[in-house]
């Protein structure tokens, strides 16, 4: 309170723009923030990389600190420079309780950053079948589709989430639905050589003809990656023969991922070292 008694700017920004309530943010210090509240810091404060102190708070699942910034209106879909909200961090993490308060806040279950990709995406990347239900509760749309087409479906099988893989066709995702290059999830999962969701996506009646805008079927794909068991898999019920497709040199295609830089414990970008923020 010193400090603050002395006219310091309650909103002084430290490295990478940085404000005190962004530190306090980053190290739980819940009386720090509250303090900082009521002597008029924003709690909109951006720092270089866009983030605000709730996009902290919700990564790191500082539940008590997101309240009090929601309290003092902070906003709940607040972007950060990729186009990235509090709540596609808590989702990513897997923290369900925060996902559920910034929900009930006003967070958009369906908030695309700017490569597209929606928290559902990253409750498909990392296997939140919970978060998932939770977001969808909140009337999230199933089958949303990045800048390069990718839905959580195409996601969830691309990185072998058998789980999320379920909750989505239990949910009614679109299993035929194409990425820009023609990838169906199929694809997607035999170019990653994940035979149990092959196995999972034939049992919901996935379609092993259709082929990518390259010409190819998952089992050639499968096969010139060198799969032996998706190709063992797949021959059976593709009548379309290996041989028949294009000889182009065929290119590995991942969905798009979450790229942002975090405030470290390590590097102390609050300008003053954890013992003595104020």
């Amino acid at each position: 309170d010193l400090l603050l008694t002395k006219n310091a700017p309650v909103d002084a920004q430290g490295k990478n723009g940085v404000t005190p309530l962004h530190v306090a943010s980053h190290y739980d210090h819940q009386n720090v923030a509250l303090l900082l509240l009521e002597k008029g810091a924003s709690p909109h404060a951006t720092a270089k990389n866009g983030h605000t102190p709730l996009h902290i708070a919700s990564k790191k699942n500082q539940i008590d600190i997101a309240n009090t910034l929601l309290e003092y209106k902070a906003d709940a879909n607040a972007e950060s420079k990729t186009g990235f909200t509090a709540l596609h961090l808590s989702a990513q993490e897997g923290h369900r309780d925060m996902s559920q308060m910034l929900l009930e806040s006003g967070a958009d279950p369906n908030h695309a950053a700017k490569n597209g990709l929606t928290p559902l995406h990253l409750c498909a990347q990392e296997d939140n079948a919970e978060i998932a239900k939770t977001l969808l509760d909140h009337n999230a749309q199933i089958d949303p589709s990045t800048k390069t087409g990718f839905t959580p479906l195409h996601v969830a099988a691309h990185f072998g989430q058998i789980t999320m893989v379920k909750f989505l066709l239990e949910n009614d995702a679109n299993i035929e639905m194409k990425t820009n290059i023609g990838h169906t999830p199929l694809h997607q999962a035999a170019q990653q050589g994940h035979t149990l969701i092959i196995n999972l996506l034939l049992k919901n009646k996935a379609n092993p003809e259709a082929v990518t805008n390259g010409g190819q079927t998952a089992l050639s794909i499968a096969d010139k990656l060198g799969y032996i068991t998706v190709v063992e898999t797949l021959k059976v019920v593709t009548e379309t023969s290996i041989t028949q497709t294009v000889d182009e040199k065929f290119k590995i295609v991942a969905p798009e991922t979450i790229h942002e830089t975090f405030m470290s414990d390590s590097e102390d970008e609050g300008g003053t070292d954890d013992g003595n923020l104020l």
